[in-house]
């Protein structure tokens, strides 16, 4: 009998795993083809769940790392592709591109160790040498980079990357005659290569060709007229050739795509002061540095265009700026020396002398004397080879990443509706997170579902008009149910949240309220309570500091500090008695760390985000603002860490952000 029992165990346990071995493929397959459409949201939560289902399965981590990869996590991708490679250590795919991961990431030792390990198995993968001369092109061993080019050349004739780079390295030493032969290659090889056309239209601008330079990139335009990186070729193509109009309207265009694109922002800034254009070139200085707030360059020539504007208090905020940044910068003592006279501040003045006196010249690229920034230069040239060091200019963004929407923090959570049911249709209100609390799953069941609760976080108003019956109707649903005894404090803790979804917010917290005197322990009215203060301390707050900016006769705004801090605290005085009364639900810590957030108090926000990512593991939005919070402090590294699993865990706007912050 013990045997055919055992029989019967075995062949249910080889049924279940037969099952799950489907299910794990099927995962994967839906992954791989989310992969294929540019679909990296979707693809990494089908990946995630066959991760979970099979934690031995070394393609899904391959897979992920590609994912990864595409989204220009190095880091993360990395330790996936090295999770692949411990479960299988011949695995050439995962090999190659953590090779490449530990390029990008400047680990070059461990880079070209990848690459030698898959050359040890097989020599005719074009690919590793290729992926060898990447890494000695980037540390500029342009004859080591050369050679390993020429082998994966001699492996793969065909191989454009390797000719296209190979280019690069030669223009790099010099050899011009080759470096064109190869980009000829190249465009021989793929007549639709855009780059191609670029870089060759780049080599014929340094040896000043600049009509065939010209030719070049009009042809790779025909291919890609949204390309922002041919139109700024162009605009500096026409600055050669002293054509500040033509190069002007190419700005124009760049800035049409990337209105972000910083290093196009200061070149056209720069050129609106040499064609007298002050308050244009004021602006773009200004977006410039809402991208990058640490430049330098930028706010000297900024202070430089408000003296000239006799913007001179602006002018010298902006040179204290400079000094800030650099003690030590001559110039900048001097110009604010001059600012301060022209508003009668002659002892500052004279401080700021004797300062430049004791100090050496920081940078003789800009003067006094220079005040339009161009006027003295025959050309740009001197001036465009200065300016090429800012942050996420001419990069791939990421799909449907909006970059001019500013990065706020994600929102709190709160009670709200899934979904109302009237007869047999389903109104669905809201919902788009997926958390289970116990006690809401109760009142759910209480009234068969017909009315619906969860929790979720995403801001959606409704129209009174809107909703299908009225609360009368509501009412009439929760006294049928007989499973729920205290059906009036629930009636009033609805009614709550149907004000709030219509934005009628006084009466909601009026609700919220009467629930909690009559029952101090309901934690849910607390929860609602909270996040709703704390959502009109923000509007309030928004609306103060939009009041506070001065819009007329000064340029520059000024941030409203004195906002009232005691709405922030009432706000968190509900959610610390949400805590109280359930300390073990991730997002109450979570939200107070949102309240926190706006007090300004950094640390102790981030210590409230980790205890909810202890609590909950997987919690993206905790690991996204707790890295926005990380960043505010300079903990850049760390706030990586933390993009890189937010994004893992679906929030694809982290992967911009990581890709800002990554080098800092």
């Amino acid at each position: 009998m013990r045997k055919y029992i055992f029989l019967i165990l075995s062949l249910f346990t080889i049924h279940t795993n037969a099952n799950s071995q489907i299910k794990h493929t099927v995962f994967i397959q839906k992954g791989k083809s989310f992969f294929n459409q540019g679909d990296f949201k979707n693809s990494l939560k089908y990946i995630n769940i066959a991760i979970n289902s099979n934690p031995k399965s070394f393609e899904a981590y391959y897979i992920r790392g590609r994912i990864k990869f595409s989204l220009q996590d190095y880091i993360s991708a990395e330790k996936d592709f090295s999770k692949a490679l411990l479960i299988s250590p011949v695995y050439f795919e995962a090999l190659f591109y953590r090779g490449l991961c530990r390029l990008f990431t400047k680990e070059y030792y461990n880079s070209i160790s990848d690459f030698n390990t898959a050359l040890e198995y097989n020599t005719f993968d074009a690919r590793f040498y290729f992926g060898k001369g990447l890494v000695y092109l980037e540390t500029k061993k342009y004859d080591l980079a050369i050679q390993q080019l020429d082998s994966a050349i001699i492996v793969e004739p065909d191989m454009k990357m390797a000719y296209l780079n190979r280019a690069i390295a030669y223009q790099a030493i010099n050899d011009y005659e080759k470096s064109k032969k190869d980009l000829n290659t190249v465009i021989k090889l793929d007549p639709y290569f855009q780059s191609a056309y670029l870089k060759r239209a780049n080599l014929e601008m340094e040896n000043k060709n600049y009509t065939n330079a010209h030719k070049d990139i009009d042809m790779s335009l025909r291919f890609d007229k949204n390309n922002p990186l041919a139109y700024f070729y162009r605009a500096r193509l026409n600055l050669e050739t002293h054509d500040s109009i033509a190069a002007l309207k190419d700005y124009n265009k760049i800035i049409e795509f990337e209105p972000d694109n910083a290093m196009t922002l200061y070149n056209r800034a720069i050129l609106k002061t040499h064609l007298k254009d002050n308050k244009g070139a004021y602006n773009d200085f200004s977006d410039v540095l809402k991208i990058n707030p640490s430049n330098i360059y930028t706010w000297y020539a900024r202070g430089m265009v408000l003296m000239d504007m006799k913007q001179y208090k602006n002018a010298e905020k902006d040179f204290d700026k400079v000094i800030e940044l650099y003690p030590n910068h001559q110039n900048a003592y001097r110009l604010r020396a001059e600012a301060k006279v022209k508003q009668g501040n002659y002892i500052g003045a004279y401080n700021d002398r004797t300062k430049a006196k004791s100090l050496s010249d920081f940078d003789p690229l800009y003067s006094r004397s220079d005040i339009s920034l161009i006027s003295q230069r025959s050309t740009l040239k001197n001036k465009y080879d200065k300016l090429v060091m800012f942050s996420g200019d001419f990069e791939d963004p990421i799909k449907n990443a909006d970059k001019r929407k500013e990065v706020e923090l994600e929102p709190n959570y709160y009670v709200t509706l899934e979904i109302l049911k009237k007869g047999n249709q389903e109104y669905v209100v809201s919902g788009n997170q997926d958390i289970y609390i116990e006690s809401l799953s109760q009142l759910n069941e209480a009234t068969n579902n017909i009315i619906k609760l969860k929790v979720d976080n995403s801001n959606i108003g409704i129209k009174a008009e809107e909703l299908s019956y009225k609360l009368k109707t509501i009412e009439k649903a929760i006294n049928k149910s007989t499973a729920y005894q205290d059906k009036q404090l629930y009636t009033l803790f609805l009614a709550g949240v149907l004000n709030d979804l219509m934005e009628n917010y006084k009466s909601a917290l009026n609700f919220y309220t009467n629930v909690i005197e009559m029952n101090p322990k309901y934690t849910m009215a607390y929860l609602n309570r909270a996040t709703l203060k704390y959502k009109l301390a923000n509007i309030s707050f928004a609306q103060k500091s939009l009041e506070s900016n001065i819009k007329i006769g000064n340029l520059e705004a000024k941030e409203d500090t004195n906002y009232n801090k005691n709405e922030f605290h009432e706000a968190l005085s509900d959610i610390n008695k949400a805590i109280e009364l359930n300390p073990e639900l991730a997002i109450f810590w979570y939200n107070r760390a949102n309240i926190i957030n706006q007090l300004k108090e950094y640390q102790s926000a981030i210590d409230d985000y980790s205890k909810a990512i202890q609590l909950d593991p997987t919690f993206a939005q905790a690991y996204f603002n707790r890295a926005l919070t990380l960043i505010v402090i300079e903990e850049y590294q760390l706030a990586c860490n933390d993009l890189s699993k937010a994004g893992e865990l679906g929030i694809p706007k982290a992967y911009p952000l990581l890709k800002r912050y990554i080098n800092k």
